[in-house]
């Protein structure tokens, strides 16, 4: 290997990054300013050190730079209203935020949310320009992302106080859930995948495909159109899955190309998106089954027992039947215990006989 250029040694950029404090006035170096000035590139840096603050340890400075000033507000909504000037109408936001050197996700975090941005236009547009043409369709616009908020979803419960020990830098799980196959609470966005597939078909979804692009999921949901039980109809829906629901304003998308934003805990009041926080239809969905487990809710809902498949049925088939037959059970979501009839493989009786409800979950016909 050659030797490096004397420029490029240690010795040499602890040297240079020492003049350039002197000759800038300041004692903090960030590492982009030091290769912008001195014309080194980077992969010099790294190579002669393990990283940019051992090479300012070595030269009696502290890494970073001077926080950049924060943006001005009417800079920000001024170059919008220009935007919008320049389209000759008023745009989607897509088209907006395109058009403006702001990303979605810079103007969120300034005004909180796009209702918020598009609030703070309006109003600046009231001071800057009364004449504003398309100021009755923003403020239409504002209108209509302020009424899109979805429901909050049920009181938060209190928990026991965490335990103090440290992490031992294992993989870690979430809150102990016990739903299904489930053993704890998601912690992450893959988890939210996870339990949207146990429970997509229960809530009325059927999942056509999903990919890491935005959306995540394009998918079909059971909707009606009337009263009566022809009138049911499938929908299509775009969807992104988050953990947390305001993760979607920080990771910059677009509402407008998406219609459902499923996450498992629901923490933005502000979000334009239908929101579907499965932290809450979980629970609703253990405590029905729990009521099927206990001789039922009323309306003999077949209950899904631990190593059974889930008395759902599709194409009028009884899956709960099935499992029955299999494992020689009453045909009723039960699983052993007594009174069980012997492992013949028949049908179960007809007062037992699972048959498909309107809705798509299988029903076992009271006797």
């Amino acid at each position: 290997m050659p030797p490096p250029k004397p420029e490029h040694t240690a010795e040499a950029l602890v040297a240079a990054a020492r003049a350039l404090a002197l000759r800038l006035g300041t004692r903090r170096l960030a590492v982009g300013r030091f290769c912008a000035e001195t014309g080194i590139n980077p992969a010099r840096v790294y190579a002669r050190f393990d990283d940019w603050p051992a090479l300012c340890a070595s030269a009696g400075l502290e890494p970073g730079g001077e926080r950049s000033p924060p943006i001005p507000a009417d800079r920000m909504l001024a170059d919008l209203h220009r935007a919008i000037l320049a389209a000759g109408e008023l745009p989607t936001q897509k088209k907006l935020v395109r058009a403006v050197p702001w990303s979605n996700a810079t103007l969120v975090r300034r005004f909180g949310s796009w209702s918020g941005t598009l609030s703070a236009l309006t109003q600046w547009i009231a001071v800057h320009d009364p004449a504003f043409p398309y100021r009755a369709a923003l403020e239409a616009r504002q209108r209509s992302q302020a009424r899109r908020k979805a429901w909050r979803g049920p009181a938060a419960i209190s928990r026991a106080a965490e335990p103090p020990w440290p992490a031992l830098g294992r993989r870690a799980c979430g809150e102990p859930l016990g739903f299904r196959a489930m053993l704890h609470a998601p912690v992450n966005e893959m988890g939210v995948v996870l339990v949207f597939g146990m429970v997509a078909h229960e809530l009325g979804y059927a999942v056509d495909a999903v990919g890491a692009a935005f959306p995540d999921c394009h998918a079909k949901r059971r909707i009606h159109i009337g009263a009566r039980e022809s009138d049911l109809r499938w929908e299509a829906v775009r969807i992104e899955f988050e953990f947390r629901s305001r993760t979607f304003a920080h990771h910059g998308h677009d509402p407008e190309d998406c219609e459902v934003l499923v996450c498992w805990e629901h923490d933005w009041p502000d979000c334009p998106l239908e929101v579907l926080e499965l932290k809450s239809a979980v629970a609703a969905l253990a405590l029905r089954d729990a009521g099927r487990g206990h001789g039922g809710d009323g309306r003999g809902l077949v209950a899904p027992r631990v190593g059974a498949r889930v008395g759902v049925d599709v194409g009028g088939r009884g899956a709960a039947e099935e499992e029955a037959r299999r494992v020689g059970g009453t045909g009723t979501g039960e699983v052993g215990g007594k009174g069980r009839p012997p492992k013949t493989g028949r049908a179960p009786p007809p007062s037992s006989r699972v048959i498909p409800a309107k809705a798509g979950i299988s029903l076992r016909q009271a006797p």
